[in-house]
């Protein structure tokens, strides 16, 4: 089965909410300058640690570098090779581990259709370390559909957001869930949804479909 990969934020990372993985996913975590990563809930086959902004401006010396940048790209091309799933978290979850998950999409990792908006300097220079084309003129996007309104300022990003994160909800409405600690049930995946289909019941948590 193609590997899947998922951006999450630091509380999921936290809290164990993600796709249920059963120790056989990597975790990505991406965290600011001089910040500690906290230790995830549950296990995982590989941690790899990384410390850069969220920023766009690439004269910043804290935005990502492009070791950072190579090291992602080898990450993602190992674990598409070897069939491994990977996690990726930021502190929101969607910006830089976003702009992983997006790019881990485009390399041929299958999309769990987590909310992100890449932070295109992040998406463009894995790009480059992948030696693909980067379109320069690229807008920002959610889920790869490009925004009709894009931001000029951090304030109008806050609000952009919000507002695509709430649209995102109210079409997939089971884009969060999964409590990987207590269930070892299998996913059934069906095609055209976002999720495995089972009975949900509360928004973080579901309970596998009882048998008949």
């Amino acid at each position: 089965m193609i590997p899947w990969i998922q951006n999450i934020s630091t509380s999921d990372v936290i809290a164990g909410v993600h796709r249920s993985q059963g120790n056989t996913a990597i975790l990505i975590q991406i965290g600011d300058p001089g910040t500690i990563h906290p230790t995830p809930k549950c296990d995982f086959r590989e941690v790899h640690k990384f410390w850069f902004l969220d920023t766009e401006d690439s004269t910043d010396s804290s935005s990502i570098s492009p070791a950072d940048a190579h090291r992602l790209v080898d990450l993602l091309r190992y674990a598409l090779e070897y069939d491994i799933n990977v996690v990726s978290n930021c502190n929101a979850g969607v910006c830089r581990s976003g702009a992983v998950a997006e790019v881990g999409i485009m390399m041929g990792f299958r999309d769990l259709d987590a909310f992100r908006c890449p932070n295109l300097l992040v998406k463009h220079s894995l790009l480059r370390a992948l030696e693909w084309h980067v379109n320069e003129d690229e807008v920002h996007s959610v889920n790869g559909v490009p925004l009709r309104q894009d931001w000029s300022n951090d304030n109008e990003k806050v609000f952009i957001l919000a507002r695509e994160r709430k649209k995102h909800r109210e079409r997939f409405p089971c884009a969060r869930v999964i409590d990987t600690y207590k269930t070892e049930a299998p996913f059934e995946f069906v095609e055209g949804t976002a999720w495995p289909t089972a009975h949900r019941t509360d928004p973080v948590y579901w309970n596998p479909p009882k048998e008949s």
